[in-house]
């Protein structure tokens, strides 16, 4: 998967809680930063102000021409 700054993405499945903000599955956010050559983290900002960082199997990106 190739993501970038600026790139609409979603949750796949519930993050955090515990150490971090908790984020619902469906959430869509913003991807704001990467980090990793090799493997790839992001940082996110999602809907309802949380931020986190989020390997690539814990999101995904929206694709607008069509619903999730």
């Amino acid at each position: 998967m190739t993501l970038s700054n600026g790139d609409r993405v979603i949750a796949t499945k519930d993050l955090g809680g515990f150490a971090g903000p908790f984020v619902r599955k469906g959430t869509q956010g913003v991807i704001v930063d990467k980090f990793g050559i090799w493997s790839s983290t992001y940082e996110v900002h999602f809907d309802g102000n949380a931020t986190r960082r989020c390997d690539e199997q814990e999101i995904a990106k929206v694709n607008r021409s069509s619903r999730w």
